[in-house]
């Protein structure tokens, strides 16, 4: 049987390329890891870890937002507390970003009460990687998820993306500005 109703025919596609796709989901998927993959919003979270900067302090935790630029440029702000000692609010730092292609990286940075780090980073997809500190006396590791701005949002496969745009069903998220 000729599908002659066009939605049809779009809308059979694209399921056929999402229930493909989901086979490739723990890997970064059809794209390659790279600033562009990672650019833009995100938001992080730490697991208890500990510390050695404040003798007289527990164990710290963290959360705050950053943005990912396309060259590696990184800034945001975060909220740390340290147990029993103190609760720091809106820290600002700045730094880069660098991924390899098999999905592993750094993050260097500096906070805006002037202290350096560099992390360890891997790229689990478009919307997830995971951190870890460099620093024997401050261990801490991280998760960090990608803010999603708007329904839809969500990091596709470069093959997929260009099937939908192709059909017409969604606008690509990675669309060049």
């Amino acid at each position: 049987m000729i599908f002659k109703e066009t939605s049809v025919w779009k809308t059979a596609a694209a399921t056929a390329l999402v229930v493909m796709s989901t086979a490739s989901a723990a890997s970064a998927g059809d794209r390659p890891c790279d600033l562009k993959y990672v650019a833009g919003e995100w938001v992080f979270i730490t697991d208890v870890g500990r510390q050695a900067l404040f003798p007289d302090a527990g164990d710290p935790t963290a959360m705050g937002t950053f943005n990912i630029g396309k060259d590696g440029s990184l800034s945001g702000t975060f909220d740390a507390t340290f147990e029993g000692f103190m609760h720091l609010p809106d820290i600002p730092f700045n730094g880069t970003v660098t991924v390899g292609d098999d999905c592993r990286g750094t993050v260097e940075f500096v906070t805006g009460a002037g202290s350096a780090r560099t992390d360890s980073l891997v790229v689990i997809n478009g919307n997830e990687m995971r951190g870890m500190s460099q620093d024997i006396n401050n261990l801490w590791t991280y998760t960090i998820r990608r803010i999603e701005r708007h329904p839809g949002a969500a990091v596709r496969g470069a093959k997929m993306d260009a099937l939908l745009k192709r059909l017409g069903l969604v606008p690509s998220a990675f669309d060049e500005e």
